[in-house]
């Protein structure tokens, strides 16, 4: 005798980013740069600007990422586009990250 039913199997995107909002790039090996973590990517461009709008950073290589060095305390803007090989459509995520000592 054999049985069956019907089963709905349902899958959800994971995360592709993770992107902190403080950093301490006091050498304690925690946190010490600001570090958006991203799943399999493919294109990169982030950007950092201070709270008058002056860029403070600026890569399009993943792993390049910011120190804080030679920047005060305080909030910063940041602007970054990516595509990953699961979603190769570009996306654009913006936001502030504050450096704190």
């Amino acid at each position: 005798m054999t049985f069956s039913a019907p089963v709905e199997v349902r899958v959800e995107p994971a995360l592709a980013i993770f992107i902190p909002n403080i950093f301490t790039p006091n050498h304690d090996g925690k946190n010490d740069v600001f570090e958006l973590k991203l799943q399999y990517p493919r294109t990169f461009q982030l950007q950092v600007f201070n709270r008058w709008g002056r860029e403070v950073f600026n890569t399009s290589t993943y792993g390049d990422f910011w120190t804080g060095s030679g920047a005060s305390e305080g909030a910063y803007y940041y602007l970054c586009r990516y595509s990953t090989d699961c979603d190769p459509a570009e996306q654009t995520v913006k936001g502030w990250i504050s450096l704190a000592p």
